[in-house]
């Protein structure tokens, strides 16, 4: 029984000795990191110009029950659809984003009152934003068919936002690099070698060129020519941050 006692305690003990020595090594290499490094964060900014449009639709139904507002919704639906084929859409470019049916209700002094069902189907539709002409017709051939042009957007295809943010990065982390040597030779030292880098942020999202709600500019009423002409794509900017930890010397 003594033995055995033993030689547990030999083991726990050999177990703290272990612990100890691995927190007090952890402590000498935070404290010995925090004495020898430099921090820094740089900040980028690059001018893109969108390559890709997105018109958002929306087919907004009511009916007295879920199946009739659901119906009448895909009729419009459809309808939308068949005319934006005959422009050379493929029917995979028009994607649904948002589909809901639900009792519209309202409140009145002796209580909830019905309203009916109403269905909301939301529609996206994207090209090239080069395609004036055809973006007008596309808002055209959706309005005529019943559905709401909610926002256009312009975006960055994948590609472009790849290449855009890997170009936006490198800009970043060579500015925290140079605000690190300017803080290094500010304190009597020279930078060395890296310690740690981040990317803290990159800061790109669609842009909304047009708001049904918001954008008095450019009212619901106007075809869809006029739209596409009077929203064209210009220059925007994307950003990146990075955080960087430096050795210094």
């Amino acid at each position: 029984m003594e033995k055995s006692v033993k030689i547990t305690w030999i083991v726990s003990g050999t177990f703290i000795v272990v612990a100890l020595i691995i927190v007090f090594g952890l402590f000498q290499f935070s404290l010995e990191r925090n004495v020898n490094t430099i921090s820094s964060t740089g900040y980028s900014e690059i001018s893109v110009v969108p390559d890709k449009v997105s018109l958002h639709f929306n087919v907004e139904t009511s009916g007295g029950d879920s199946n009739e507002a659901n119906e009448a919704n895909s009729l419009i639906v459809n309808k939308v659809i068949s005319r934006l084929e005959e422009l050379d859409f493929e029917k995979e470019e028009i994607q649904t984003t948002n589909f809901q049916i639900y009792e519209d209700m309202e409140w009145t002094p002796s209580g909830r009152r019905s309203l009916g069902w109403k269905a909301i189907h939301s529609l996206v539709l994207k090209m090239n934003s080069s395609e004036t002409e055809k973006i007008g017709s596309a808002i055209d051939r959706g309005v005529e068919s019943g559905a709401i042009l909610s926002y256009i957007n312009f975006e960055l295809s994948s590609d472009l936002e790849t290449k855009f943010k890997a170009q936006a990065i490198r800009a970043a982390t060579e500015d925290a690099k140079l605000k690190a040597e300017a803080l290094a030779e500010g304190s009597g030292n020279s930078l060395g070698k890296l310690v740690s880098l981040s990317d803290q942020n990159f800061g790109y999202s669609p842009w909304i060129a047009y708001d049904s709600v918001k954008d008095a500019t450019v009212p619901q009423e106007m075809d869809g020519a006029r739209v596409a002409t009077t929203i064209q794509p210009e220059e925007r900017v994307i950003s990146a941050q990075v955080s960087a930890v430096f050795k210094i010397n």
